[in-house]
């Protein structure tokens, strides 16, 4: 396939086939959004992703699911691989990113998912369905799509959160211990949430994904999280081992 480009009416759209692997990525030399791995595409590539994954095991059940930014539709497939009969929705700015995730990297049709154009957050806010679970992973060509870290945000999804149980789940790029933005944002979330907790999954004391769960349930606890990355069958074993021991609340 070599690469593929997709003008969409927000990205570049570039499609890149190495070996085995189909990434997307948005511009020339935009950070990869996603991929998928041919001879394991139930595994994700990325490891924020596999630790999302790993995660969905102490989540549950999940009637609805909702992902702010589908990319190539990982979440979106971890969660429907996990729970079947969930209700799911995904939005993303660019229709062309919802159509090239169905197309080359597996996720749900139109038929099995309900798609939506527009600001994730705007559809949060306006939405008066409440979601068991949501995933907020919108980025732009080479950044985090910065007002998902507005302090304002965190009220608007603890409101469309199922109550209770909901849990809200972020890719977010930074340094453990957070700093700046972040750190404000965090220190929020963690007096808002009854369980905040963060999952540093790059290369430590620099800037690096980090998967962080909110939760209005007690249960999704620093033990369970860690019993559920130890037992992962989608971690390595290096991750299994190492994952643990850097989570933080």
């Amino acid at each position: 396939m070599g690469e593929i480009r997709i003008q969409g009416n927000v990205h570049d759209i570039r499609i890149v086939k190495k070996g085995t692997v189909t990434y997307m990525r948005f511009g020339l030399h935009g950070g990869w959004q996603g991929a998928l791995h041919h001879q394991h595409p139930s595994r994700p590539v990325f490891p924020y992703q596999r630790a999302f994954a790993a995660a969905l095991e102490m989540v549950g059940p999940i009637h609805s699911f909702l992902s702010v930014g589908v990319g190539t539709g990982t979440s979106i497939t971890s969660v429907t691989n996990r729970f079947p009969e969930s209700e799911i929705y995904g939005v993303d700015v660019d229709e062309q990113v919802i159509q090239a995730a169905i197309q080359y990297f597996n996720a749900p049709s139109y038929e099995n998912a309900n798609y939506f154009v527009g600001d994730g957050l705007k559809y949060i806010r306006s939405s008066d369905r409440k979601f068991d679970l949501m995933f907020l992973d919108a980025y732009m060509s080479t950044q985090i799509y910065s007002p998902v870290l507005e302090l304002d945000v965190l009220q608007w999804i603890d409101e469309a959160l199922a109550e209770a149980t909901g849990t809200a789940c972020f890719n977010v790029i930074s340094q453990v211990p957070p700093y700046g933005q972040v750190k404000r944002w965090w220190q929020e979330a963690k007096n808002r949430f009854p369980s905040a907790i963060m999952i540093p999954v790059g290369v430590p004391y620099t800037s690096q994904n980090t998967l962080v769960i909110l939760s209005k349930s007690e249960h999704i606890s620093n033990l369970r999280i860690r019993s559920a990355l130890r037992h992962s069958q989608i971690l390595s074993p290096w991750e299994r081992l190492t994952w643990p021991l850097r989570l933080r609340s």
